[in-house]
């Protein structure tokens, strides 16, 4: 028997969001990876498709949401890219408007 545990709290930085995501996307793909193994198990034992397609789909669909999740943190940094170089240049970004 395997466990696969997430804990994923909402992100406080940058670097956490894109940990997070990968995070996520690796997890998911493991799942998917022991899913698709275990699918292709019970259609050994001549379970008809109709029974074991919608098996391999919940695999695929894992595959799926992982690579969303790096599309996810992709987009993050190309969305925020000079943001986080002047940030790393010393300057907070607070997201307050002036008082």
């Amino acid at each position: 028997m395997s466990k696969l545990l997430i804990n994923i709290e909402p992100p406080t930085t940058d670097a956490e969001f894109l940990t997070d995501c990968i995070t996520m996307a690796e997890c998911l793909r493991t799942l998917a990876g022991e899913i698709g193994t275990w699918a292709e198990g019970v259609a050994a034992l001549g379970l008809p498709a109709n029974v074991t397609d919608p098996l391999t789909a919940v695999a695929t669909g894992l595959e799926e949401a992982a690579a969303g999740a790096v599309t996810a943190a992709t987009r993050f940094e190309e969305e925020f890219e000079e943001a986080r170089e002047v940030a790393a240049r010393g300057l907070a970004i607070t997201g307050q408007d002036a008082a």
